[in-house]
């Protein structure tokens, strides 16, 4: 791997909770990763991307969540949805000012994918491109009535009322070792409240309803065989997506965290091939 540069520092977030950022820099870059994780886990998780995009000559910028990593406020909370999306455009700006004149995109993951999406929708021309991988636009198993009733009314009556999220860290990667390595990870949690729930289910649904009026060019990748997010959500999206630029690309048998796949090296030539281009 290239030499690099890795620091890290902080930030103030919305409503002065402390978040986490950190960044990993070559000697020489034309872009920079502006990364987005999933819920429940943190920055630092994607070592395989980090070390891809280094060779590649780009710079990776990435900060913990409110209530996740190392950032602060209550494990798997939020208030509204717009606390992500004011913390990204704080982190951006911030991200804008220690590296000019560069090319900036946005790499969302799950959740994280979800994030991206709504905060372009909200914030037209702030990066020059958009990579979301197995998107949370639409969950694979639904929500069981009863837990949605539960979250649904507790949500206002009690939104920091805490549930397990419960997923099978089998169906992250066929690889052992990321699964492994994500079970031993102290800093991830499987924990969400009530508003939580609430907000990031509104926020699928204004997803799909704004997405014709985004513009930002987007690449669009999904696991086939996510037994998390469903990736009829992400054609859906793309259909409804106004971009003129845009790629949509299923990687069959493939599980959710198609950049810790066995078959990773598969999805980064095609996200070298998208983003070539777009640095000109």
């Amino acid at each position: 791997m290239s030499q690099y540069i890795h620091d890290s520092g902080s930030f103030e977030g919305a409503g002065g909770l402390k978040m986490h950022f950190q960044f990993f820099k070559p000697k020489k870059y034309k872009g920079v990763i502006i990364y987005i994780h999933d819920r429940g886990e943190h920055s630092g998780r994607y070592i395989y991307t980090i070390e891809h995009l280094i060779d590649k000559g780009f710079a990776f910028y990435g900060f913990d969540h409110r209530g996740n990593g190392k950032s602060e406020g209550k494990r798997g909370h939020i208030d509204n949805m717009d606390d992500y999306i004011n913390d990204l455009w704080t982190f951006i700006n911030i991200v804008k000012k220690r590296e000019e004149d560069k090319k900036y995109f946005i790499l969302g993951h799950s959740m994280g994918g979800l994030i991206g999406i709504r905060f372009v929708e909200e914030h037209a021309d702030v990066v020059d491109g958009v990579i979301v991988t197995s998107t949370a636009l639409k969950l694979k198993k639904g929500v069981p009535k009863f837990r949605k009733f539960i979250g649904e009314k507790l949500s206002n009556l009690w939104p920091k009322f805490s549930m397990k999220n419960v997923i099978d860290p089998v169906y992250l990667s066929h690889d052992k070792d990321v699964v492994k390595k994500y079970m031993e990870d102290e800093m991830v949690h499987n924990k969400i409240t009530s508003r939580f729930f609430t907000e990031m289910m509104n926020a699928m649904e204004i997803a799909m309803e704004k997405a014709e009026k985004v513009e930002v060019p987007f690449l669009i990748l999904h696991a086939g065989s996510d037994e998390i997010s469903d990736p009829d959500g992400s054609v859906e999206f793309y259909e409804k997506l106004g971009s003129q630029d845009k790629k949509l690309i299923i990687y069959d048998g493939f599980y959710n965290e198609i950049l810790n796949e066995v078959d990773r090296q598969v999805v980064f030539k095609d996200i070298d091939k998208w983003l070539k281009p777009r640095l000109s």
